[in-house]
């Protein structure tokens, strides 16, 4: 995904986001590829709501690493289906 001049990458061990918890990595990097810092970053996974079910918000909670520009994070997605 493209954030201004910056690339943001979003990934983990298995290569697909699946419901129930596990770790991610978020990467932002310039157009040479190169890790940029970017200050306090926030993620938020979000379904929108369905027939009787109400919408549903699940954070991702962010830590850097001794890469700038580099976070790793924890998430619970609460169920299967398409997120945003």
């Amino acid at each position: 995904m493209k954030v201004n001049d910056l690339t943001a990458t979003l990934s983990n061990n298995t290569g697909q986001l699946k419901s129930g918890e596990q770790e991610v990595t978020l990467a932002f990097t310039d157009s040479a590829g190169k890790p940029v810092d970017v200050g306090a970053v926030s993620l938020n996974l979000h379904m929108p709501a369905m027939g009787g079910m109400a919408a549903m918000n699940d954070a991702v909670t962010f830590t850097t690493t001794g890469t700038p520009g580099v976070y790793n994070g924890k998430v619970s997605i609460s169920m299967a289906g398409e997120w945003q």
